[in-house]
């Protein structure tokens, strides 16, 4: 690889991390799914947050992406069963209302 390419995989990083850093602080100000928050919840609206951007970005379902995520990356993940029923808990009308609102 030469310096070029190696800036330009750099500036990807780069961009791509600042754009995932603003598009995870507009769903957690505009997005809000409810969450478990008692004090042995293992995970929290982070998580969710980054999971459904994640499972975007690769245009995976729920289960087999996390399954891949920790794969790849050995991180700890939430289960595509838990992304999914905390989805499913809030009604479609109201998350269409806050991503548009998020969108707006």
């Amino acid at each position: 690889m030469n310096a070029n390419s190696n800036e330009k995989m750099a500036h990807k990083y780069t961009v791509g991390k600042a754009v995932y850093n603003r598009l995870a602080q507009i769903m957690t100000t505009n997005v809000s799914i409810p969450v478990s928050s008692r004090y042995n919840a293992v995970y929290d609206e982070h998580d969710l947050h980054g999971a459904l951007i994640e499972l975007s970005m690769g245009n995976m379902f729920a289960e087999s992406g996390m399954v891949k995520l920790l794969e790849e990356t050995g991180a700890r993940v939430p289960s595509g069963s838990w992304i999914r029923d905390t989805v499913e808990s809030v009604k479609p009308e109201t998350l269409f209302a806050m991503l548009d609102g998020a969108l707006a």
